[in-house]
């Protein structure tokens, strides 16, 4: 009998930026020397898709770092497989399954059929769509349209909890889609100048920030006249202008199509204020983000007040302006929680990539993290080649949780600086230097001769050389400087 193994499966789920959130998940149990054309067969069945529909699946490595490794060939599955059952770290990672791209992302639920003397309409899940006349005239195949007089009810599955929409609907508000060319996407404001009707966005919020975007741009404000699960208004804030979009969510989607947008200002918008009710924080960050993607350029707070000045005319103060570089900076970066969470698998990849290399995580009792140590393989196998001089010292982390970075570096036999271990702890003190020079010890054992420990006078360092090191050498020399000289 085959061995058998079980694995999860992450759908109907949404992007936020490398994290698939607000999905469904659901196991299945497979063989473990399954073909990828069976694995997507066996996927389809679970999740209630046809198997001729083309997906996209992917391996949730939990890095964060990208949207995982795409599983598609066997090559990728027996790769996928292995990983599953070698490494604890990854066996309750999942398979994320998306429609491919090129698929079209809205269609009509289910069939809907109107009295004899009405159209027939049948839409499939395929995105294909017929439409017949009871006079036995064919339509476009290619268009899906529904009667503007008559309420029809869209069958579309049993209501989500919560969900205050109705399942009996207005055929005036139901769209007409072109089935013939899937709808693009907006899912970044870059790159996005103008809107138009017709234009689809990942969702509600990103549609706001492109508005903001384009209020700040042109100097006019905006007020949201009605927002909820379907529809998403926005009008100019003067009483008696005439700008006006609305937008309305697609299905059961999170997207959100214009279906209306009057550009045309009835109000005077060269009077530019000094502050700006679209100038929030979520905004300015996307103006700002192209200038802090160069770590080399000091782009601070004063120089993003002076920059929204000259560009937008308005006047920022600086805790907003803090608050947009720091949400900047996260969408860049990630959040330092998360980082924290990818340590176990950023050290587990490095392992599989430099073969020999020692790494260890300490955590405290309230399973957060509290030590780290690294040492690669070709810093251990360089040590026996090196001088016999070993320098420590630790600096401060100016992250969000601070900390200190232990350094441990050695001389070679050109004099040059050869780094030999790293890691990181709460601050210098007795508990961390003396974990630090543990692990160092453990790591670089011993050359069975005299040994001479180069450091500052950091008083813990002392403390933990005499009780690491002291009892590995019969002689040790600690020179003391000082960080003055």
């Amino acid at each position: 009998m085959e061995k058998q193994q079980t694995i999860f499966i992450a759908y109907d789920g949404k992007w936020d930026k490398n994290r698939y959130i607000e999905h469904r998940v659901k196991t299945i149990t497979i063989e473990e020397e399954i073909t990828h054309i069976k694995l997507k067969e066996a996927i389809c069945g679970q999740i209630g898709l046809e198997k001729s529909v083309p997906i996209m699946m992917t391996f949730d490595m939990k890095m964060e770092t990208s949207r995982g490794m795409a599983i598609e060939d066997d090559k990728d599955v027996a790769e996928y497989m292995n990983l599953m059952k070698n490494n604890p770290i990854f066996a309750t990672s999942t398979i994320i399954v998306e429609r491919e791209e090129n698929q079209v992302l809205v269609t009509c639920p289910v069939i809907v059929e109107t009295d004899a003397n009405e159209a027939s309409i049948t839409a499939s899940s395929q995105g294909s769509s017929r439409i017949t006349e009871s006079n036995g005239e064919k339509e476009d195949t290619n268009r899906l349209c529904i009667n503007k007089n008559k309420e029809i009810p869209i069958f579309s599955g049993q209501k989500r909890k919560n969900d205050k929409r109705p399942l009996l609907l207005n055929a005036a508000e139901i769209f007409c889609f072109d089935l013939s060319s899937p709808q693009q996407i907006i899912r970044a404001v870059d790159g996005v100048d103008d809107v138009e009707v017709g234009m689809v966005f990942e969702s509600k919020k990103l549609i706001k920030l492109c508005m903001s975007m384009i209020a700040k741009e042109e100097s006019f404000q905006f007020k949201t006249q009605r927002s909820d699960g379907m529809n998403f208004w926005l009008k100019c804030d003067q009483e008696d202008c005439t700008w006006l979009m609305k937008a309305r969510s697609l299905g059961e989607t999170k997207m959100f199509k214009i279906t209306k947008y009057d550009k045309v200002h009835k109000c005077s918008v060269d009077i530019v204020k000094s502050d700006h009710k679209q100038a929030t924080s979520s905004v300015i960050s996307e103006f700002i983000k192209p200038k802090l993607l160069d770590p080399k350029v000091q782009y601070g707070i004063n120089n993003i007040i002076q920059d929204v000045k000259q560009t937008f005319g308005v006047n920022m103060s600086y805790e907003k302006t803090w608050r947009s570089r720091v949400e900047a900076l996260d969408d860049i970066r990630g959040f330092s929680e998360d980082s924290f969470r990818l340590l176990p698998h950023y050290l587990h990849a490095l392992k599989n990539q430099n073969p020999g290399t020692i790494t260890r995580i300490e955590k405290d009792e309230h399973d957060r993290f509290k030590y780290m140590f690294v040492a690669y393989s070709a810093s251990i196998t360089g040590w026996k080649y090196c001088r016999p001089l070993i320098v420590v010292d630790g600096t401060f982390l100016k992250g969000k949780y601070k900390g200190t970075l232990f350094v441990a570096c050695a001389k070679d036999g050109n004099n040059g600086i050869f780094p030999l271990a790293f890691g990181v702890g709460d601050w210098e003190n007795n508990l961390s230097w003396e974990w630090f020079m543990s692990r160092l010890k453990e790591t670089f054992g011993n050359r069975n001769e005299v040994l001479c420990i180069v450091s500052d006078r950091h008083q813990s360092i002392e403390r933990a050389i005499k009780l690491v090191l002291r009892k590995q050498h019969s002689m040790v020399f600690v020179h003391s400087i000082s960080s003055k000289t």
